[in-house]
């Protein structure tokens, strides 16, 4: 089947756009393990005001290296399934199923591009925006552990009443 110049071009324009698109799904990947892992030391030791908290907990400072080696492997292998689809749809949607070379290759100089670009930028925002989601999560945590910790307290303080007004009912009689 022949296919004309024009449509090869769109075709390749497709498929730079989907390596772009793939582009951000590994930043969102890379931020993940932001989240997870805090590669950046300013924000493993940074007390969060009210609450005297840091966003990491202590115990994830000390996670072994093959956890982390294992949640990096699963989330590359993720993200190659996910490339494989992504560069089977475009030749399945814009190319009537046909796998031509130059999709595989657009989505390769999409992806490269964005990454080298757009891609740098964002991860070096990506420390702090993994440290301020973290933190805003701490913040959540602490908000609805509040209401929790002001029950118990209160069911607390009304053993110990009950317990000093029979206390004190015993030694007066």
């Amino acid at each position: 089947m022949e296919i004309s110049q024009i449509d090869l071009l769109f075709l390749f324009i497709y498929s730079l756009a989907t390596g772009a698109v793939l582009g951000v799904v590994y930043d969102a990947v890379r931020i993940l393990r932001a989240l997870v892992f805090s590669e950046d030391e300013r924000y493993l030791t940074v007390e969060l005001p009210l609450v005297k908290r840091t966003a990491y907990s202590r115990a994830e400072k000390g996670l072994p290296r093959v956890a982390v080696e294992i949640f990096v492997a699963v989330g590359d292998f993720v993200f190659l399934i996910t490339c494989a689809i992504a560069v089977i749809l475009v030749a399945y949607v814009k190319n009537m199923g046909r796998m031509r070379w130059i999709i595989p290759v657009g989505a390769s100089v999409g992806f490269i591009a964005y990454y080298y670009t757009v891609g740098k930028l964002i991860m070096k925002i990506s420390g702090l925006a993994a440290f301020l989601i973290r933190a805003g999560l701490v913040y959540l945590y602490s908000l609805a552990e509040f209401p929790v910790r002001l029950v118990i307290s209160g069911v607390k303080n009304r053993k110990k009443k009950s317990k000093e007004n029979k206390k004190g009912e015993n030694d007066g009689a």
